[in-house]
């Protein structure tokens, strides 16, 4: 079924971020309703959205490793920032272009950041292994509006918390802050980037969306979503200037926190290998070890439009 008519029949189909001055509302970033998602995914995907419009997500399978759950996730940013919060907030708010909040607590919504690699050896380094595996993505807010972002290994099943609230055992690689500038999310919403995708495209979403790390270090807040669509569409890239089809589509950051733009991954790259070589430190010296991109995670993203052959 394509999209066009069914939103002229959405009262609220214009989306729009609100920005409220002189007030003390806080920001907020761009926000879709539960009647544009749902007439923006197939029937199937609707039974996995609730009431408000929110996409339910299914929890990470089972792993050979000890793995923490989302809860266990919003206890540990919580206490990471409790922990480091007072050595971070300078660069942070610097970062922001704001102030943050002395009191934050854990945003409504958490997210898994898939890993962009294959499964790593066991003699990769700690620190590799829980840094550019998968992570939980936590937000912390100031009353509605997400001021940080923290992300949180999904391996950090061997840290603690004290009975004042402060992190034990914590290394390079179980966590790392970002900060939110006002008037946005991180990550991007996925219902948002639902429903722009199937207006811009005319295609329903035909899964849940996936969110899923880049390549190349990149580190988790730079995360897309991937979902496919109903039917292959035909779409042009900005860089590139080539036109594709495409049986799936991605959303996500394209230049800043408030551009976030409907991507496709970018076909001049698309020769490039899938192997990243490392060099590590450990106690006996350097050697290298070899990070393999997946399949599905292109070298680089691209904003795409609606093209034709």
């Amino acid at each position: 079924m394509k999209i066009g008519r069914l939103f002229g029949h959405v009262a609220s189909a214009t989306m729009l971020a609100t920005f409220v001055g002189c007030t003390d509302q806080p920001l907020t970033a761009p926000r879709v309703s539960a009647s544009e998602v749902l007439v923006s995914v197939t029937e199937d995907v609707a039974t996995q959205v609730d009431a408000s419009g929110h996409f339910r997500f299914a929890p990470p399978p089972a792993a050979e490793v000890p793995q923490i759950s989302e809860s266990r996730a919003r206890e540990l940013a919580s206490a990471y920032w409790t922990t480091f919060g007072s050595g971070l907030r300078s660069a942070r708010e610097k970062q922001r272009g704001a102030g943050i909040a002395r009191t934050l607590t854990v945003c409504p919504r958490v997210y898994l950041a898939e890993s962009a690699y294959e499964p790593m050896a066991p003699d990769v380094p700690r620190e590799y292994r829980r840094g550019f595996g998968a992570q939980w993505l936590v937000g912390l807010c100031s009353g509605s509006e997400q001021q940080l972002a923290i992300a949180v290994s999904v391996e950090a099943a061997d840290l603690t918390i004290d009975s004042k609230g402060v992190l034990i055992g914590a290394r390079a690689g179980d966590f790392r802050s970002a900060s939110v500038v006002p008037g946005a999310v991180l990550p991007v919403s996925p219902e948002v980037g639902a429903v722009q995708a199937a207006r811009q495209f005319g295609e329903r979403v035909a899964g849940v969306p996936t969110l899923r790390r880049l390549g190349h270090r990149f580190s988790a807040f730079t995360s897309v979503w991937v979902f496919p669509v109903e039917r292959p569409v035909v779409a042009r890239g900005r860089d590139s200037g080539t036109s594709r089809q495409s049986g799936s589509l991605a959303f996500g950051i394209n230049g800043g926190m408030r551009d976030p733009s409907v991507l496709l991954g970018n076909p001049d790259f698309v020769d490039e290998s899938r192997a990243e070589p490392q060099l590590v430190w450990t106690e006996n010296g350097s050697r290298e070890i070899i990070l393999m991109r997946r399949v599905d995670v292109p070298i680089r993203w691209e904003a795409v439009s609606r093209g034709q052959y």
